[in-house]
């Protein structure tokens, strides 16, 4: 990469990162309760964040960690709900996905996920060409099943961008284990772990992206971060990971 090139990729994850941690702007709305029905049929809660004005705006789908929620409840739902005022401060229609059992590494909330994009494709508000994926730990497992070439049916759903945050790459040892994987994202995909995560030392999230980059997933990269303090032991990135994900969204539904 260029001195030029470098420049500008720190300048705009540096910009991201002040964008993160600000105060969300008064003009932001309050979230709002939402139900979408599944791809199974299921009917799921959700929570609504949207920017002001009008338009058609970019929108993020976010998959929680569905599977082992923390002990302090309410700390998930001020991490949750951080992000949400988050995306939308920044311009995005963000939907949080709610509810759902959980079903194993690869399957939380996938085809909540994929219920999630109809629902803000036919909403109007949304430009259904720029809808990204944000997941988390068992939800980040989710969002990289969810962007596997297998799930394209026709075109007609199909996200534009994905973050993963500390997923268990392993993915159930599906599409075929990783040493000889066959999983193939068709969005470009950013996915952030935790040095100091187990799941990143094992090495299967290395594995599975470089052999995604060998079958020619060109935009697929992994990030290794710092822990959030003490949200470290919960898996989740610190905030220059987070403003890395922000970062690659922004690149990618913003243009």
């Amino acid at each position: 990469m260029n001195t030029s090139r470098q420049i500008a990729v720190r300048t705009a994850i540096a910009t991201s990162f002040i964008a993160l941690s600000g105060a969300m702007p008064a003009s932001a709305a309050p979230a709002q309760d939402i139900t979408f029905v599944d791809t199974q049929g299921a009917t799921i809660g959700g929570k609504l964040y949207k920017p002001s004005g009008h338009g058609r705006f970019p929108a993020v789908v976010m998959l929680p960690d569905c599977a082992n929620a923390s002990a302090d409840r309410a700390a998930d739902v001020w991490f949750y709900r951080n992000w949400g005022e988050r995306l939308a401060s920044a311009g995005y229609v963000a939907l949080l996905v709610e509810g759902g059992d959980a079903k194993g590494p690869g399957q939380c909330s996938l085809e909540q996920a994929e219920g999630a994009y109809d629902f803000l494709a036919r909403g109007g508000m949304v430009d259904a060409g720029r809808i990204g994926l944000m997941g988390w730990a068992q939800g980040g497992s989710a969002a990289l099943a969810a962007i596997d070439i297998s799930r394209l049916q026709g075109g007609k759903r199909q996200f534009k961008a994905a973050v993963s945050f500390s997923p268990d790459c392993a993915l159930d040892n599906a599409y075929g284990g990783t040493a000889h994987s066959t999983w193939l994202p068709y969005a470009p995909l950013k996915v952030v772990h935790v040095m100091e995560d187990k799941l990143y030392k094992d090495g299967k999230c290395l594995s599975r992206i470089t052999r995604a980059q060998q079958l020619g997933a060109d935009t697929v990269s992994l990030v290794a971060s710092g822990g959030g303090g003490k949200d470290s032991a919960r898996r989740l990135p610190g905030r220059f990971g987070e403003a890395v994900a922000l970062n690659h969204l922004n690149q990618v539904l913003m243009n």
